[in-house]
């Protein structure tokens, strides 16, 4: 879609792999509630946290993919029957009155000064489209992230054990190196990670109790460049990889839909997104508010300068 080579797409996000490639091309992405569209066909994963849902170039795009998308599978008994609403009627809907939670931290910790400017500048534009603004103390993130990485790495271990010890070689080193790691962690510590799901779960709905959505970026930081992201599997890769996905694991732990939109540019030229988090299997809302914004803004429409 950067590169208006197609449409849309599809993606899948186990730990941001949808709302992170959106962050640094500059499109939208939606990363869908766990369950919400059918994995048949899909390569896991994580079996309990994969999801597939539609990038491209709007929201109101990706309200029209996912109304195809949606509800139950029988080639996938994952796929939930819960009701697929009109999401492109949503789109349409005014924002006015609705209210918006920003992080009082963790999501605003330690961001890049540019970021931090786009953030600022998303949030008073909603705020000028009738969009109430408020602080939300959500539970610490942290310890979502972490628990993220615990079955990730636990589930994706399981599913190529079999390769990696067969096919080593067809892997890259980095992806080598953080599935091997997943099979030297507990069973016991996997187990305690999942049951934890279900409270921390409740604690963040209980923490955003009175908000439509909450508002924060999707990385700390603008697209590194190549050099800086691609360290091998040295000391310093899995460093690099939590740092760049710090702000969506935690979404993906806990089965939450999360929608990133195109918010702002850097001095130099690059695009930066901010994610709307909502509430499970409300997509529509999140939709519906990425698509106010772009009403308001044209960031979806221009096109990162490629060198």
């Amino acid at each position: 879609m950067a590169a208006s080579l197609t449409f849309a797409a599809l993606g899948s996000d186990t730990g941001g792999s949808i709302r992170m490639p959106a962050h640094f091309c500059g499109v939208t992405g939606l990363k869908t509630t766990v369950g919400r569209v059918s994995r048949a066909g899909t390569m896991p994963l994580s079996q309990s946290l994969d999801t597939v849902g539609p990038l491209a170039r709007t929201a109101e795009d990706c309200a029209l993919l996912l109304g195809l998308m949606a509800g139950a599978d029988p080639h996938d008994p994952t796929a939930s029957r819960e009701p697929v609403p009109d999401y492109l009627a949503a789109t349409r809907e005014p924002i006015k009155g609705l209210t918006i939670g920003i992080p009082s931290g963790f999501y605003v910790d330690d961001l890049d000064p540019e970021v931090a400017r786009i953030l600022e500048e998303t949030t008073a534009t909603l705020k000028g489209e009738g969009v109430h603004v408020v602080q939300v103390d959500l539970p610490d993130q942290r310890q979502l992230t972490a628990a993220c990485q615990l079955v990730l790495a636990v589930e994706a271990a399981a599913f190529h054990k079999r390769w990696m010890i067969e096919r080593p070689q067809d892997y890259g080193a980095q992806v080598l190196m953080r599935l091997q790691n997943g099979l030297a962690i507990p069973g016991v510590s996997y187990l305690e990670a999942i049951r934890w799901r279900g409270p921390a779960l409740a604690a963040h709905v209980a923490s955003t109790s009175g908000v439509d959505a909450v508002l924060a970026p999707v990385a700390p930081v603008p697209a590194p460049t190549i050099a800086e992201s691609d360290v091998g599997n040295g000391p310093d890769a899995e460093a690099v990889i939590q740092r760049l996905t710090r702000f969506t694991r935690p979404v993906n732990y806990l089965g939450l839909p999360s929608l990133a939109i195109p918010s702002g540019f850097t001095k130099a030229g690059l695009p930066v997104g901010m994610q709307l988090i909502g509430r499970s299997f409300d997509e529509a809302m999140l939709l519906r508010i990425g698509a106010a914004f772009q009403r308001a803004t044209n960031f979806h429409d221009k096109r990162p300068e490629f060198r």
